[in-house]
């Protein structure tokens, strides 16, 4: 209930995370902006009750109300609007965990170190398929050849990885270094996204520091990039990339691009790229639904909070299912916010809290370590392990769900009131979910929690691990959840 919170965008863009100017309302109607001007909204602002939408440097806004029975007939209504997906990410995406060397690694990543980080995946018996080395591979920002002293020989890495039946994603972002090679060459060629005077690159400030942004709505500058990324793929056998940066909230709204795109645009531009491989994975986009890109969640902080840690995950998990973006990916379990890590506080993983973050991720779409599971204890790992192992047993299930979603829309996670819309009280409920249909999942997301409340909605469900069936519409209250035992409902009806 949006009215019971103060929300507030000037301006309103793709930052951190997907976004897409839509609203949705329990009474049954949706409110779709589909334009890239600059805008801004406001809910309950200084308490007034009301949504307002700004949209501005334009002379017409094309409003499209979509007026159905019920929440989720408009949420199917705006998802055949916005553009269903074009293309399934590759089962692998679904079927099995990822691992990524961000937190684990950091950039003190080299050649010996992801090979090992390999072999223990498959030593320590953690299904996965998709591996990405994070930053660090590359000597500099705007450079794309691998770091001859870290990485001496990286396609006899990439083979060996082949043999261990990893798929390999590079991450990459479009932000170049003055210093690095290419800057030159960039510059005289005008490829990147221009200052106030429409001339000279404009320095672009980002949490990777102070650069400058390669202007994708240019074809000469993206078919650059291309090649650069195609090169890797040739040379090395690299099977696609893990795109970072690109938000619209680094680009002054006063800078010019080629195409006079503006920051939300030139944030889609950049995302296009994925489009051109198969494995591929990007968080943030405005307009880019019907791409069926892997949509990364926002690095989240090593913490219990519903801020911007664990409790954060359902809900903006749910959030980016309900304007589109179905095949998404939670982030790394544990968190993915380097700072955290590097913090002189920091006391290391809580295993407590890893293990709960396995939990809430095994049944969403997709699923990520950084942090390796075997670092923990070994009671851990075997948690650890059987969650990671419950996502690959259901991954058939998820990769149908994935396959539906491209024919109608409906999400794979999704909240309680989407199959259940007469049920006021399943709107209420942020930190349960349901994959499809059939499976109610509603993990422990307080510190020191063995038990939870539980809402099912009306039917018949069945205790996952007990198979002790309850009829629904009714809360189970004080539901035992041991730190072994993530609750899970398979409806019966």
């Amino acid at each position: 209930p949006l009215e019971t919170s103060q929300v507030k965008f000037d301006p309103f863009q793709a930052h951190s995370n997907q976004g897409t100017p839509f609203w949705l309302s329990s009474a049954g109607v949706g409110y779709f902006l589909p334009t890239y001007n600059p805008m801004s909204y406001s809910i309950n602002d200084n308490e007034n009750g009301k949504f307002k939408v700004s949209v501005r440097e334009t002379n017409n806004i094309d409003i499209q109300l979509l007026i159905n029975d019920n929440a989720t007939e408009v949420y199917r209504n705006f998802a055949k609007t916005a553009g269903l997906p074009q293309t399934v990410p590759p089962k692998g995406f679904f079927e099995k965990p990822m691992f990524n060397t961000w937190i684990e690694y950091m950039k003190n990543i080299d050649q010996e170190k992801v090979l090992e980080y390999a072999r223990k995946i498959r030593e320590e018996e953690f299904p996965c398929e998709v591996l990405m080395i994070d930053a660090g591979w590359a000597p500099i920002h705007g450079e794309y050849e691998f770091e001859k002293e870290k990485f001496p020989d990286p396609k006899a890495m990439i083979d060996q990885l082949h043999e261990m039946d990893f798929k390999l994603l590079l991450w990459i972002s479009p932000y170049v270094r003055k210093e690095a090679a290419n800057y030159d060459f960039l510059e005289s060629n005008g490829y990147f996204i221009k200052g106030p005077d429409g001339k000279e690159p404009g320095k672009i400030k980002w949490w990777g520091g102070n650069d400058y942004e390669l202007d994708m709505s240019n074809p000469e500058a993206f078919n650059w990039f291309m090649g650069k990324l195609r090169h890797l793929q040739r040379t090395y056998g690299v099977d696609g990339f893990k795109q970072d940066g690109g938000d619209a909230k680094y680009i002054p709204e006063d800078y010019h691009t080629f195409a006079d795109a503006g920051p939300n645009r030139s944030t889609d531009y950049w995302a296009k790229l994925g489009e051109y491989f198969d494995y591929n994975e990007y968080r943030v986009s405005w307009l880019m639904q019907s791409s069926g890109l892997v949509q990364r969640l926002r690095d989240k902080h090593n913490t219990w909070t519903r801020e911007s840690g664990l409790g954060s995950l359902i809900p903006h998990g749910l959030t980016n299912s309900l304007i589109g973006y179905s095949y998404f990916c939670p982030d790394m379990i544990g968190g993915g916010d380097a700072k955290d890590f590097r913090d002189p506080d920091y006391k290391g993983m809580g295993t407590e809290l890893f293990i709960r973050w396995t939990q809430a991720s095994a049944l969403m779409p997709m699923m990520q370590f950084s942090y390796a599971p075997w670092n923990l204890d070994k009671n851990a790992v075997e948690i650890c392990r059987k969650y990671a192992q419950l996502h690959e047993d259901l991954g058939s299930y998820i990769y149908q769900l994935a396959l539906q979603n491209g024919e109608t829309g409906d999400p794979i996670a999704r909240p309680l009131f989407y199959d259940h819309p007469d049920d006021e009280q399943a709107y209420l409920i942020s930190d349960q979910f349901m994959l499809g249909m059939r499976f109610l999942v509603a993990p422990v997301l307080k510190e020191g929690a063995v038990e939870r409340d539980i809402y099912l909605p009306e039917g018949l469900w069945k205790d996952y691990w007990s198979s002790k069936v309850y009829k629904g519409k009714k809360w189970l209250e004080n539901f035992p959840a041991p730190i072994d035992v993530l609750p899970l409902f398979i409806k019966l009806d």
